[in-house]
C-alpha cells in the first residue's frame, strides 16, 4: 500500500518526464523487495505475536486452570463451611428457640411471681391490719385480765376472811361441842348412876362403883373418848345384878386389856344397856336417846372428813 503510494508520483513524473522501460523494471524491483522485507516483517512480526499469544494462552490455560482447581477447592471448602454454617444456624436457631421457651417461661414466672408479691403485699396489709385488730382485742383482753385479776384477788381475800372467821367460828362451835359433850355425858353418867346408887345393898361394891366414878370424873378433865367412858358405865350396870363370877369375868383389869378389842356401834351396846335396865329409869332413856343423836351426828362427820 506504500508502494502503489509512491510509484503514482513516479509514473506521473515518468509520464510527465518519459521514463525509460528498464527504469520501472528497477522501480518495480526495488519495490517488489520493499514489499517481500515488508511481508517478511510483518510475517516474522505475526509469528511473534501468535507464538506470543499461544504463550499467553497456554499460560491463561494454566492459570485457569489453577483457578478452577482453587475455585473447586474454594467451593468445595464454601460448601463444607456452608454445612457447617447451616449445622450452626440449626444449633442456633434450637439454642434461640430454647432462650426463647427460657425467656417465655422466666417472663411467666416474673409475671407470677408479680401477681404473687400483690396477693403477699395484700396478705401483708390485711394481716397488719388484723394484726392491729387482734393487738387492740389483746389489749381489751389484759384489760378485762387485769380487771378479774383484781376481782378474784378481792374475792380471795374475802374468801380467806370468811375462811378465818368460819375456821374461827368452827373451833368455837368444836370447843362448845366438846363441852356440850362432857356436859352430856356427865348428865347420862348422873342419870344412870342414879338408879345404881338407889338399888346398892353392899358397901363393898359401893366403894368400887364410887373409884369407877372418881376415875370417870378424872377422865371428863381430858379430851373426851365416849366408848371408854360408856364402857365404864356399862361396867358399873353389870357389876350391879350381876353374880360374882361374872363381876370377876367382867373386872376393870380385864376390861382394861380387852379395850381395845370392843367393836360395834353405840347404838348397839346401847340396846344391850337398855335390855339390862329397867323401863323406869327414864334418865337412862333420855340420855340414851341424846348418845345416838351424839352417835350419828359423830359418823356423818367421820364420813364428810373421809370423802
Amino acid at each position: 500500500m506504500g508502494t502503489s503510494t509512491t510509484a503514482s508520483p513516479s509514473s506521473s513524473s515518468s509520464s510527465e518526464n518519459g521514463p525509460s522501460r528498464p527504469d520501472i523494471i528497477d522501480g518495480f524491483e526495488k519495490k517488489s523487495v520493499a514489499l517481500l522485507d515488508y511481508v517478511n516483517n510483518l510475517e516474522a512480526q505475526l509469528e511473534q505475536l501468535r507464538a506470543s499469544y499461544e504463550h499467553k494462552e497456554a499460560r491463561l490455560l494454566a492459570d485457569r486452570a489453577a483457578l478452577e482447581s482453587e475455585l473447586s477447592q474454594r467451593l468445595s471448602r464454601l460448601l463444607s463451611d456452608k454445612k457447617g454454617l447451616e449445622e450452626k444456624v440449626v444449633l442456633s436457631n434450637e439454642h434461640h428457640n430454647r432462650s426463647q421457651k427460657i425467656l417465655l417461661a422466666e417472663e411467666r414466672k416474673r409475671i407470677s411471681s408479680d401477681e404473687v408479691a400483690k396477693a403477699l403485699k395484700l396478705d401483708l396489709c390485711a394481716a397488719q391490719d388484723l394484726l392491729q385488730t387482734e393487738r387492740s382485742h389483746c389489749k381489751e383482753l389484759e384489760e378485762k385480765i387485769s380487771h378479774l385479776k383484781d376481782q378474784i384477788r378481792s374475792r380471795e381475800h374475802n374468801y380467806n376472811r370468811h375462811k378465818l372467821k368460819d375456821e374461827r367460828e368452827r373451833a368455837k362451835l368444836e370447843e362448845d361441842i366438846s363441852v356440850l359433850k362432857k356436859k352430856l355425858s356427865l348428865g347420862w353418867i348422873l342419870g344412870c348412876l342414879s338408879e345404881v346408887y338407889l338399888r346398892l345393898d353392899d358397901e363393898k361394891e359401893n366403894s368400887k362403883r364410887d373409884e369407877v366414878i372418881s376415875d370417870l370424873l378424872k377422865n371428863l378433865e381430858r379430851p373426851l373418848d365416849l366408848e371408854t367412858i360408856e364402857k365404864e358405865v356399862k361396867q358399873i350396870l353389870h357389876g350391879h345384878d350381876s353374880s360374882p363370877s361374872h363381876r370377876r369375868k367382867n373386872s376393870p383389869s380385864k376390861q382394861a386389856n380387852g379395850e381395845n378389842l370392843l367393836s360395834g356401834s353405840l347404838a348397839d351396846r346401847m340396846d344391850s344397856l337398855a335390855s339390862y335396865s329397867t323401863d323406869k329409869c327414864r334418865p337412862c332413856r333420855l340420855m340414851r336417846s341424846a348418845l345416838e343423836q351424839e352417835h350419828e351426828h359423830h359418823n356423818s362427820e367421820k364420813l364428810a372428813g373421809s370423802s
